[in-house]
């Protein structure tokens, strides 16, 4: 009889030790990618960094043209990178601070969070800062002529 208690408490501590080994992970978010494709952005506004200080400066020379405040781009899921003007272009269609854009392309390496952007005289290429369904944090990195890394950040809004 001690036997056939010892083998049904044997099983319980094993149920229980097994439901224990079976969390519920949380569901996973929304990835990159499925962000910058969810729909139009506005850029709102450009910023300097001079890392290693985390402070950001506004600068009134990296300020936006009227003509690039109301521009929009779109991420499409077929790569395609699209500048659209606003309501005011600046000299003829696809000028932007991402210079001409329209039918550019676009790809993102999640290893290193790195947006490249091509379809004009260069590839220019971001890090993704951070992303959420309203909002894109990234930036460019230059050196300047001391050779100190230089950061433009950009911030991207949910176009409404």
């Amino acid at each position: 009889m001690k036997k056939k208690y010892c083998y049904i408490l044997f099983g319980l501590i094993l149920l229980v030790i097994d439901s224990c080994s079976k969390e519920e992970s949380a569901p996973a978010g929304p990835t990159i990618e499925e962000l910058l494709v969810s729909t139009s952005w506005k850029l709102q506004k450009i910023q300097i960094q001079i890392p290693p200080d985390p402070g950001l400066t506004d600068n009134p020379n990296l300020g936006l043209d009227p003509c690039e405040a109301d521009d929009s781009f779109r991420f499409s899921t077929d790569n395609l990178f699209v500048m659209q003007d606003g309501a005011y272009a600046c000299n003829g269609n696809g000028r932007s601070v991402f210079w001409n854009v329209n039918a550019g392309k676009w790809t993102f390496t999640a290893r290193d969070s790195t947006l490249i952007i091509t379809g004009f005289p260069m590839d220019q290429k971001f890090k993704i800062k951070s992303i959420s369904p309203s909002t894109i944090v990234m930036y460019q990195s230059t050196m300047d002529i001391l050779g100190q890394e230089i950061r433009y950040l950009f911030t991207l809004l949910a176009k409404k």
